[in-house]
């Protein structure tokens, strides 16, 4: 697009060039250019605050926030994963609004529309990092996943060291080696295997999985036994 500066400059050369190639008076080719250049000035004018305005720049992550909080473009409320931090797990309950025995429209409620779900899981691992297990239409389980950014409230999360782990918890009473530990319980057992171990404190209700590097990986949220 041409300048206005551009255009005042070009009209000004093709005046003269003309008005001297048809043997125009230059004083009538002044005159001329003086009504082209002032009509030019006015169709061009100065331009106005805001004429080219653009919507300003979403830096990421804001309309994700906006759209769980239901702002421009959200569809339902729901607690953004940097809040979460705020909100200690207690073991053998949740946090905030996400606690056992809550039902699935209050967790729509909570958190938003979750990113999957089917009658016996709800997941919110990737808005969240937390999934979440329902039993006779109730939440039974709360698996906090890496992604998630809050703590329990005696201080594990993820990526807590394992013997910091048994510190606050207590150290196992016994440990088994199986190619898996999935499936395997029982409380206060160390349960290791080629891809990571776990452990059970029944009454406290909390579960811990580790990784191979012995940090946890995940804690499962459950019913205390006592």
């Amino acid at each position: 697009m041409v300048s206005r500066p551009q255009a005042l400059g070009f009209g000004i050369v093709v005046g003269l060039v003309a008005g001297v190639a048809v043997g125009v008076p230059w004083r009538k080719v002044i005159d001329i250019l003086h009504g082209y250049l002032t009509h030019l000035w006015a169709a061009t004018g100065p331009s106005r605050p805001g004429s080219g305005h653009q919507a300003p720049q979403v830096l990421p992550g804001q309309q994700d926030h906006q759209d769980r909080q239901g702002g421009p473009g959200g569809q339902s409320p729901g607690l953004p994963v940097d809040e979460a931090a705020d909100l200690p797990v207690e073991e053998g309950s949740g946090y905030g609004e996400v606690r056992l025995g809550a039902s699935p429209a209050l967790l729509h409620q909570a958190l938003g529309q979750p990113d999957q779900e089917d009658p016996s899981w709800i997941s919110y691992q990737r808005s969240h990092g937390i999934d979440l297990r329902i039993q006779d239409g109730a939440v039974a389980e709360i698996r906090f996943n890496p992604g998630f950014k809050g703590s329990l409230v005696s201080g594990p999360g993820i990526g807590t060291p394992r013997e910091e782990v048994f510190r606050i918890y207590g150290e196992p009473r016994e440990t088994r080696w199986a190619p898996s530990p999935e499936g395997l319980y029982g409380d206060r057992i160390l349960h290791e295997g080629s891809g990571g171990s776990k452990i059970i404190y029944e009454d406290r209700g909390v579960l811990f999985w580790f990784d191979t590097e012995k940090r946890v990986s995940q804690f499962v949220v459950f019913d205390k036994k006592i």
